[in-house]
């Protein structure tokens, strides 16, 4: 299961917690993705052993999902609404894509 952004509602530490207890219910793989209300360093602060979570300052990652492949990729501007791509995340995207030229992503 991808779970898209906004995880929660102002980024707090505590509301993390809760979100991990909710998750942790789950019978299912699932993947976190920030969105513009979010916090990236609180997020990794409660999900820090989630590899996929932790890395290069961004939440991003790819994984296969049967014959599909999944970018989640991390957009996420501090303060402000809407998202960016910034040269390292581009960069970070296009080696994804390269990656998987002969399947569906």
């Amino acid at each position: 299961m991808l779970i898209t952004g906004d995880l929660v509602n102002a980024g707090g530490i505590d509301e993390y917690q809760q979100l991990r207890t909710l998750l942790e219910r789950l019978a299912l793989r699932w993947y976190p993705l920030v969105g513009n209300h979010d916090d990236r360093a609180n997020l990794q602060r409660v999900f820090g052993e989630r590899a996929e979570l932790v890395g290069d300052g961004f939440v991003q990652y790819a994984f296969d999902a049967d014959e599909l492949r999944v970018i989640a990729l991390d957009t996420f501007d501090p303060g402000s609404g809407a998202g960016r791509l910034c040269a390292s995340r581009f960069v970070w995207l296009e080696a994804q894509l390269d990656a998987c030229r002969e399947s569906p992503c």
